[in-house]
Formats: structure tokens, C-alpha cells, sequence
């Protein structure tokens, strides 16, 4: 017989929201990913940094570069420690927040490829409000 939690996994939970202050809208959930590893992790954000980076601002474009030379090894420390942790970008007048907090996966839960189970279907993005957010936001002139 199986212990209580045998078939959990741990992992880490990651979602991008994005966020138009002053818009009246909520954060939309523009891509989530279940992690094994801290590295993983950091691998999906840097990946996205990187796709978004050509067309960021300067200051924030700056910003996010900056973050992956030297920010991702404190967002790493935190996560090794079971901390929650963010990335926040603001460019314009939209706030892009990578959310990444240790969970543990249940079975029935796991999704093939892209597809979420059927169930998330029935919940909405809320953004964590606990993390501690790397912020990297234009300089102002």
C-alpha cells in the first residue's frame, strides 16, 4: 500500500500573465508550464525574454537583459530555497509578469503538449500577489 502523497510530484508551476493597468481588465494568462527543475524554469523565461527582448523599449529591453546576465541567479537561489518568485517587465502600458512557485503535481492533473486538463478550463488566471518580483521598469526621463 502507498503511503499518503506517493504519487505527488514536485515541481514548480510557472505562468506569464500580462496586465494593462487603468485598462478595467484582469491579467490574462498568455502561457503557463509545469517544471521538474529550477532549471527548466529558468530556461522557459530566459526563452521568452529573449523572444520579446528585440521589441521591448530600450530602458526595458536593457532591463530584461540585465536580469538574464545576473538576475536569474537570485530568482535561482530563491527557488533552490522553495520561495515563490516573478519577473516583471513593463513596457508601455503593459506589465508582463513570469510567476513561478513550488507545487506538487497530481497525477490526473498532467496535460499532453500544450493542452491543459479539461478542469482548468473552469478557473481564471489571479495573479499571486505574494511573490517577490524581480521589477524591471523603463527608466524614467
Amino acid at each position: 500500500m502507498k503511503g499518503a502523497g506517493a504519487d505527488l510530484r514536485s515541481g514548480y508551476w510557472c505562468e506569464c500573465t500580462t496586465f494593462a493597468p487603468g485598462s478595467g481588465e484582469a491579467a490574462e494568462l498568455v502561457g503557463s508550464f509545469d517544471a521538474d527543475s529550477v532549471s527548466q524554469v529558468l530556461v522557459w523565461i530566459r526563452v521568452a525574454v529573449r523572444e520579446i527582448a528585440p521589441a521591448l523599449a530600450r530602458e526595458a529591453a536593457e532591463a530584461a537583459q540585465e536580469w538574464m546576465a545576473s538576475g536569474c541567479r537570485s530568482t535561482r537561489q530563491a527557488l533552490m530555497a522553495g520561495q515563490a518568485e516573478a519577473l516583471t517587465i513593463i513596457h508601455g502600458g503593459t506589465v508582463i509578469t513570469w510567476a513561478v512557485r513550488r507545487v506538487r503535481f497530481l497525477p490526473w492533473a498532467h496535460r499532453a503538449g500544450d493542452r491543459l486538463p479539461e478542469c482548468a478550463d473552469r478557473f481564471t488566471a489571479t495573479p499571486i500577489k505574494h511573490l517577490k518580483a524581480n521589477r524591471t521598469e523603463p527608466a524614467s526621463e
